[in-house]
């Protein structure tokens, strides 16, 4: 599955990196991957290791050598941000867009109760972290749509690409 916002390659390699849960090394990753070439076969590890190093440059992954080896030590890389953290900044940046997000968020959840306004819910302004001059008064939040048994997010919870 293409993840948004990625290539084929980066999604596959960031989904490895997020299945795994922990540190890992180039070849742990091309052990890992989901993914076919064009030709039908494996990528070369220097693609693998030349596309991670552009995910550490984007900021999505991390990376540090393990200490007690030879300057030739491999890099350990792990996710930065994970998959839902993402995942909700690309969603995020999507509504940023849309003149009308609200409208949007009903296309996408046709089955929120007309009459529950709790859904979505106008923020009275920019959604906080959101760029300036998008040019609509009144960006939108979700505001408990997750069921309770999952959690609900709070205002101060709005997602973001952050460390974690």
């Amino acid at each position: 599955m293409i993840v948004p916002g990625l290539g084929p390659l980066e999604s596959a390699i960031m989904t490895a990196v997020w299945d795994a849960g922990q540190p890992l090394t180039v070849g742990a990753v091309c052990d890992r991957l989901n993914y076919r070439t064009g030709g039908g076969g494996d990528p070369a590890y220097t693609t693998v290791m030349t596309v991670m190093n552009i995910l550490w440059r984007k900021g999505l992954l991390s990376r540090a050598k393990h200490a007690g080896g030879s300057d030739t030590r491999p890099w350990w890389y792990q996710a930065r941000v994970t998959r839902e953290s993402y995942l909700a900044a690309v969603i995020a940046g999507a509504l940023d867009c849309a003149p009308d997000p609200v409208a949007v968020l009903l296309h996408v959840f046709p089955a929120a109760p007309a009459g529950r306004a709790g859904y979505v819910t106008p923020a009275g302004g920019r959604r906080p972290g959101s760029r300036p001059g998008t040019g609509h008064a009144a960006c939108c939040r979700l505001q408990a749509w997750v069921p309770a048994s999952r959690g609900t997010r709070t205002s101060a919870q709005q997602p973001g690409l952050a460390q974690t």
